[in-house]
């Protein structure tokens, strides 16, 4: 008896509630695509940083970034914007991603955006 009864307390709580409503398919993609991209972007910003760090620290990447440029990059998972962004020097746009941006680890960005070749 005990047994039935657990058993019915199962079925009862998977049970949807009536006030829950399934969530239409349209919707449910339009959500799954947001966390996608979401997770994109993080993983595009944590690459960003990575790049940074590594320019920071080897002075052989630089001269790779410089030109070598997008050939440099392709190891990273970047966007097509964060790429640009990276051999282009646009601080305003890395640090709009990821916050301002300390001293070392705009050591790349310092160094391309006073070079003079374009």
């Amino acid at each position: 008896m005990q047994e039935v009864q657990e058993r019915q307390a199962q079925v009862t709580s998977a049970r949807p509630s009536l006030n829950e409503r399934p969530v239409p398919p349209g919707e449910m993609l339009r959500f799954k695509r947001a966390f996608a991209d979401t997770l994109a972007e993080r993983e595009c910003n944590s690459e960003i940083l990575r790049v940074l760090d590594r320019a920071a620290a080897d002075n052989g990447f630089i001269a790779e970034l410089t030109y070598r440029g997008a050939q440099a990059l392709e190891a990273y998972k970047l966007t097509l914007q964060a790429q640009a962004a990276l051999l282009s020097g646009d601080v305003r746009w890395i640090e709009a991603r990821l916050g301002k941006l300390n001293a070392r680890m705009r050591t790349w960005l310092d160094c391309r955006l006073g070079q003079e070749i374009w």
